[in-house]
């Protein structure tokens, strides 16, 4: 069915051009967090790293990462349509 899937081609490309259009906001988000915990004391700064990095790995965004894996979620799922379909 043709039809059906340059629909799902479509929607993977309007996926992967809108979490390339997101991620620039994930980063920016990061880089203002960082930039409010530069004002604490280095054992502070080493926790808020420590809680960040915990972030990234657990898969749960929580703090300033949402952004940045809702944009991977777009771009990894639009690519999985265009290459399936």
């Amino acid at each position: 069915m043709q039809t059906g899937d340059d629909f799902l081609k479509l929607a993977g490309v309007i996926l992967v051009v809108a979490g390339v259009i997101i991620l620039p906001f994930g980063i920016l988000q990061f880089r203002k967090e960082w930039k409010a915990y530069r004002e604490f004391s280095p054992k502070t700064q080493k926790v808020f790293v420590l809680i960040e990095i915990f972030d990234v790995l657990s898969g749960f965004p929580i703090l300033s990462t949402w952004w940045m894996y809702l944009s991977a979620f777009c771009i990894v799922m639009g690519a999985i349509l265009i290459k399936t379909h």
